[in-house]
C-alpha cells in the first residue's frame, strides 16, 4: 500500500496513459495501467520526387528513400529513418531543377571571369559579369552544426540548410536548459543560442522519525537513498528510492 509503479515502454513504442500508478487500496490502483503503442511517422511528400516505399504511415525504424524525377537533382539526405513518433532522422530532401547551379560567394573561372554574390534572403544571388548573358546562379544559405556536451542533435549534419530545424536531446542523467529546437534563419545564424545539458539531481526528502542515508540536500542522478525508522517506529513503503530524473524519485517516500 502506498507504493508506486513506473511503466516505461521499450524502444519503438510510446506510452499512452499514466506513467506512474500507485497502490491506494487492496488490489486498487490510482489509475488504469497505460498502454504502449507502436510509434509511426507520417510520410512527407517531396515535390518532383518519388518515395520508396510509398506509404501513408511508416513504422518506427523503417527507412524511406527519395529519388528525384528526370531533370531534377537531389539536395539533402536521400534516406531518412523513422526514429520516434512523427520524428524523422533528417529533414526531407528537395529536388532542384538541373538548370539551377551553385557557386561560392566569390569565385573566378580559369578565364578570369569573376562571379560576385549578393545576399537576398534566403539565398545568395550570384551574378556573372555583364559580358556574360547567362542567367543568375542561386546559392542557398546554411548554418554550421553546433556540438553540445552530453547532447545529441537530430539531424546531426556538419551544415544545415536555411529554414531547417535541429532538435537537441540530452543524454540520460542530464536535463536540457534552453531551447530544444533551433532553426537556421540566416548564414550561420540560428534562431537562438544552443541549449545546455545540466546534470540531473534530486532534492533530499525529510521524513518524520526517519534517517536518510546518505543525508544530502541534493542527490545526483542514479544515486540511491535508504531510509531507516527511529526506535519504536516501523517503516511502511519503499525502504530505498533512486533519483531517476530531475527531482523525480523511483518511489514515494515511506512513512514511519
Amino acid at each position: 500500500y502506498g507504493s508506486t509503479v513506473r511503466y516505461t515502454c521499450t524502444d519503438g513504442y510510446r506510452l499512452v496513459g499514466q506513467r506512474d500508478v500507485r497502490c491506494v487500496g487492496e488490489n486498487t490502483w490510482s489509475a488504469d495501467p497505460p498502454v504502449c503503442e507502436k510509434m509511426k511517422c507520417l510520410q512527407r511528400n517531396v515535390a518532383n520526387a518519388q518515395a520508396s516505399p510509398n506509404l501513408e504511415r511508416h513504422d518506427f525504424g523503417s527507412t524511406v528513400r527519395y529519388t528525384c524525377i528526370d531533370g531534377y537533382r537531389l539536395v539533402g539526405q536521400r534516406d531518412v529513418r523513422c526514429v520516434g513518433e512523427n520524428t524523422w532522422s533528417a529533414d526531407p530532401p528537395i529536388c532542384e531543377s538541373n538548370s539551377i547551379l551553385h557557386c561560392p560567394k566569390h569565385i573566378c573561372t580559369p578565364n578570369n571571369l569573376c562571379i560576385s554574390a549578393t545576399l537576398q534572403t534566403p539565398y545568395y544571388i550570384c551574378t556573372q559579369s555583364s559580358l556574360d548573358k547567362s542567367p543568375p546562379i542561386v546559392l542557398g544559405m546554411n548554418c554550421t552544426g553546433r556540438d553540445i556536451p552530453n547532447a545529441r542533435a537530430s539531424p546531426n549534419f556538419g551544415r544545415h540548410d536555411f529554414g531547417s530545424t535541429v532538435r537537441y536531446t540530452c543524454a540520460d542523467g542530464y536535463r536540457l536548459v534552453g531551447e530544444r529546437d533551433i532553426r537556421c534563419v540566416g548564414e550561420n545564424t540560428w534562431s537562438s543560442d544552443p541549449p545546455i545539458c545540466k546534470r540531473s539531481n534530486c532534492t533530499g526528502r525529510d521524513i518524520p522519525n526517519a534517517r536518510a542515508s546518505p543525508n544530502f540536500e541534493r542527490h545526483d542522478f542514479g544515486s540511491t537513498v535508504r531510509y531507516t525508522c527511529a526506535d519504536g517506529y516501523r517503516l511502511v513503503g519503499e525502504r530505498e528510492a533512486k533519483c531517476v530524473e530531475e527531482n523525480t524519485w523511483s518511489a514515494d517516500p515511506p512513512i514511519c
